[in-house]
């Protein structure tokens, strides 16, 4: 069974974001942050079967968690306009 996480925000106060996903059998990441008042959004992922992640949006920051991912197959990262 593939598990999945999708997590979409689009906010137009300011925020500084920290958001940590933390899963055992998660193998499919999707993450959309449109946050065009922040300074900084700080993803921290520990997901040891991570397979794919996709983040985008606007200044995105990985945590050293995401190191921890060994079975990462394909990342894709897209910066927000």
């Amino acid at each position: 069974m593939d598990l999945m996480f999708i997590f979409v925000l689009d906010s137009p106060v300011y925020i500084d974001l920290i958001l940590s996903i933390s899963a055992e059998k998660l193998e499919d990441i999707l993450v959309h942050l449109d946050l065009h008042n922040c300074i900084k959004n700080l993803v921290n992922i520990f997901a040891p079967n991570l397979k794919y992640l996709k983040l985008s949006g606007d200044d995105v920051w990985i945590g050293q968690g995401l190191g921890k991912s060994t079975s990462l197959e394909k990342a894709e990262f897209f910066s927000g306009m």
